[in-house]
């Protein structure tokens, strides 16, 4: 559910012993045999995994990502979390204060507890450095596993999926000049429209490629993008809108 006001609502290696004089050890012998064995193998397995991955335009690489990496081979957000409630009206009624002092405010639940978030990041070491200048808050590591387009088609995903990850690279890069004053509203909106009209004509893609739960994904990174770039908002309300749309989109890429 969102909360914002800015929301619009979208339908050990062994040691071997010093050889004798002019006498080749056997152990090394074998060793090296095993050696040149195993390169034997493993190097025309590597060259025809790294074929596939390109013909297959990185999928192979991908998948092997999923089932080797710790968080299935997804890549992670970082939320700075100001605080949590176990009742919803109390954490919708401190997002308000936390949007006013610039930060998202945005609204989630896990499990029985509401949680309000401030900012989103795509780097630990940064949530780290502004946790550790407001005590009180966490850092909430969120993979993005985009698990809305695991049903639906595998190009489709796949162009999804990138498309994704460069709003949200573009929201945060501007988001980032913009607090240090180094865009105006108007700059960071141009900047952001291109962005906005490219998950519109994703929408449309989605609307016709209904497996799955594409939509839901794509809706929420469209609308929320279209807030940002379509809304009034003054220098003191810009701020707060880019970080909630940045934590809506983390939220909705689980």
């Amino acid at each position: 559910m969102d909360y914002s006001p800015y929301y619009f609502h979208r339908n050990v290696r062994p040691e071997y012993p010093e050889p004798e004089a002019g006498r080749v050890p056997r152990g090394r012998k074998k060793g090296i045999s095993n050696v040149l064995l195993l390169v034997a193998v493993v190097v025309p397995v590597i060259a025809a995994i790294v074929a596939a991955n390109a013909f297959t335009g990185g999928e192979v690489f991908s998948r092997l990502g999923s089932w080797l990496g710790g968080t299935d081979g997804a890549e992670s957000y970082y939320v700075l979390i100001a605080s949590k409630h176990s009742s919803e009206a109390e954490a919708v009624a401190y997002a308000t204060i936390v949007r006013s002092s610039g930060g998202a405010g945005f609204v989630t639940q896990e499990n029985e507890e509401y949680l309000v978030a401030l900012a989103t990041y795509s780097n630990r070491e940064d949530a780290e450095s502004v946790h550790d200048k407001n005590p009180g808050t966490e850092v909430m590591e969120v993979a993005a596993k985009y698990s809305a387009l695991d049903k639906t088609d595998k190009s489709f995903a796949s162009d999804a999926k990138k498309q994704f990850k460069a709003v949200y690279a573009e929201f945060e890069t501007v988001q980032t000049e913009f607090a240090a004053g180094g865009i105006s509203v108007s700059g960071a909106i141009s900047a952001l429209t291109p962005f906005r009209n490219d998950m519109l004509m994703l929408k449309n893609a989605a609307v016709e490629n209904p497996d799955g739960d594409s939509l839901r994904i794509v809706d929420a990174y469209f609308s929320n993008a279209d807030a940002v770039v379509s809304g009034a908002y003054s220098p003191d309300e810009f701020l707060p809108v880019l970080r909630y749309a940045m934590c809506a989109m983390v939220f909705a890429s689980r």
